[in-house]
C-alpha cells in the first residue's frame, strides 16, 4: 500500500494484509502484527476520508516492539499508552505529574498528558484477534472510548483519555527500553503508586524451545487422582507465571521441599514394611532389631541436605522423562553457554550422547547442576569464582530450556510424593 510506504518503512516488522477476510467494517485492509504483536490488527477505511488521518498518523510514528507506545518522531518523544477511562481520585495528582528525568547525561522531561490524535486515530481502528500476552498494549479503553457515540455513556465511562510522555529521544528501542526500566525504578522509588512503564518480551529474541507438551504421549481419559500437598500446589501454580528466573527457582523449590523430608519418608517406609509383616506376633525380637538397624543406618543420620536432593530426584525422575526434552533441545544441553555477568551454564551432554550413554549418570548430573544454577540465581556474588547471571533477556533466553527440564522433573517429583 503506497500511502503506508513510511509507516512499513520505519515498522519493519508489520505487514499489510489485502485479503478478503480482512474486508470488516468497511476496511479495504489491514496492517497485521503492529507492535510486532499478533494479537493485534488495524483496519484502514477503505473510504478515503476516513482513512486519511489514520494513514498520516501511521505515518508519523514508529510503533515499538517492546513497549506499550508510540514513538513519534517529529516530535522525538515517547507516548506511553495509559489510559481512556476516569482517573480515580488517588491518582489524580499522578495524572498531572511533571519532571526531569536526567540520564547518561541527558535530561527528559516527562509529563502525563492528554493523549494524542496519532494514539486516538489508531485506538479507533485496532482490533483484537487473539490472546494477548500484552493487554492488546492497553489499547481496550482508548478503543471504546474513540468508538463510544453516546454522549452519556462517555461521561459516565471515561474521562479525558492520558498518556506519559518522554521527550528529547532518538529512537534506539535498546535504548529506549533501558530508560524505561530504569525511569521505571527511579518512579517507583519516589512513589510507590506510580503506574510503570510496560516492557514486554521481545518476540524475535525467543528460545526455539519447543516444551514437551504431553508427559505421556497424550492426555489422559481418566485421571484418578490423589491429594497434594498444599505447599506444592502453591509453588506448582506460581511456576507458570513470571520470568524464568522465578520459573526456575519455584521448581527447585518444589524438588527441594520434597527432598526435605526424604529421609523420613524412606524410614517410615522401611518400619512400616516390618511392623506390617504377618507374623509380627511371633517374632517381635526379630521386628525390633529391624527397626533398630532402620534407625541407625538412617538417611537422617547420615546423610546431609545435598546428599537428599540428589535421592529424592533419583527416586523419582527417569533418565528417559529428561531425555525427552533434551533429545527436543539437544543444542542448548551439550554446548556450554557463557551468560551475561560471566556465569557458565555447562552442558549435560555431550553433541553425540545417546539415551544409553545418558541412563547411567544424566539424572545424578542434572541434580548437581541444577543445585549449582540455583546457587548462582539466589546468591549472586556469594560464589564470585561462578560469576553472575543477570537477569537481562539473552540470559533469560538461555536458561528457557532449563526451565522446561526443571519442569518436567518436578512434575515427577510431585507425583512421586503422592503416589507413596
Amino acid at each position: 500500500m503506497r500511502e503506508l510506504e513510511t509507516f512499513f518503512k520505519n515498522n519493519a516488522w508489520s505487514k499489510i494484509d489485502v485479503s478478503d477476510t480482512s474486508k470488516i467494517d468497511g476496511s479495504s485492509s489491514s496492517i497485521l502484527t503492529p507492535w510486532g504483536d499478533d494479537s493485534l490488527q488495524i483496519l484502514i477505511p477503505a473510504d478515503p476520508h476516513d482513512s486519511a488521518p489514520l494513514i498520516d498518523s501511521l505515518n508519523k510514528v514508529i510503533l515499538p516492539k517492546r513497549l506499550s507506545a508510540l514513538f513519534e518522531l517529529e516530535a522525538r518523544r515517547l507516548e506511553v499508552i495509559w489510559t481512556a477511562l476516569k482517573i480515580p481520585p488517588s491518582l489524580e495528582e499522578i495524572s498531572k505529574r511533571e519532571f526531569t528525568f536526567c540520564f547518561h547525561g541527558k535530561e527528559h522531561k516527562c509529563y502525563f498528558s492528554e493523549s494524542s490524535s496519532h494514539l486516538l486515530n489508531i485506538a479507533r481502528r485496532a482490533v483484537p484477534i487473539g490472546q494477548s500476552n500484552t493487554n492488546f498494549r492497553n489499547l481496550n479503553s482508548f478503543s471504546r472510548y474513540a468508538l463510544e457515540l453516546d454522549g452519556a455513556t462517555r461521561d459516565r465511562l471515561f474521562g479525558k483519555p492520558k498518556s506519559f510522555y518522554i521527550e528529547n529521544l532518538d529512537f534506539d528501542e535498546e535504548r529506549v527500553v533501558t530508560l524505561s526500566e530504569n525511569l521505571n525504578f527511579y518512579m517507583s522509588y519516589y512513589d510507590y503508586s506510580a503506574p510503570r512503564i510496560l516492557v514486554h518480551d521481545d518476540t524475535e529474541v525467543v528460545s526455539s524451545s519447543s516444551r514437551l507438551r504431553y508427559r505421556t504421549g497424550k492426555f489422559p481419559n481418566y485421571i484418578d487422582a490423589t491429594p497434594i500437598d498444599e505447599n506444592l500446589l502453591s509453588f506448582w501454580a506460581e511456576s507458570f507465571s513470571g520470568n524464568e528466573i522465578l520459573q526456575f527457582m519455584l521448581h527447585f523449590r518444589i524438588m527441594e521441599y520434597a527432598s526435605s523430608s526424604y529421609a523420613a519418608e524412606n524410614l517410615r517406609r522401611r518400619v512400616l514394611r516390618s511392623v506390617s509383616r504377618p507374623d509380627i506376633r511371633d517374632n517381635p525380637g526379630r521386628v525390633a532389631d529391624e527397626i533398630v538397624e532402620f534407625l541407625n543406618a538412617s538417611d537422617a543420620k547420615v546423610q546431609d541436605d545435598h546428599s537428599r536432593f540428589i535421592n529424592t530426584i533419583r527416586e523419582n525422575v527417569t533418565p528417559e522423562v529428561l531425555w525427552s526434552e533434551i533429545e527436543k533441545e539437544r543444542h542448548a544441553f551439550s554446548e556450554r553457554r557463557q551468560c551475561d555477568g560471566g556465569f557458565c551454564l555447562e552442558p549435560l551432554i555431550d553433541k553425540s550422547s545417546t539415551i544409553e550413554q545418558f541412563r547411567p549418570k544424566g539424572v545424578e548430573n542434572f541434580s548437581r547442576q541444577i543445585r549449582e544454577i540455583r546457587n548462582v540465581l539466589s546468591h549472586g556474588k556469594d560464589f564470585p569464582r561462578d560469576g553472575v547471571f543477570r537477569p537481562t533477556r539473552r540470559n533469560l533466553r538461555l536458561l528457557r530450556p532449563w526451565v522446561s527440564l526443571m519442569a518436567l522433573a518436578s512434575g515427577e517429583v510431585v507425583l512421586g510424593r503422592v503416589s507413596r
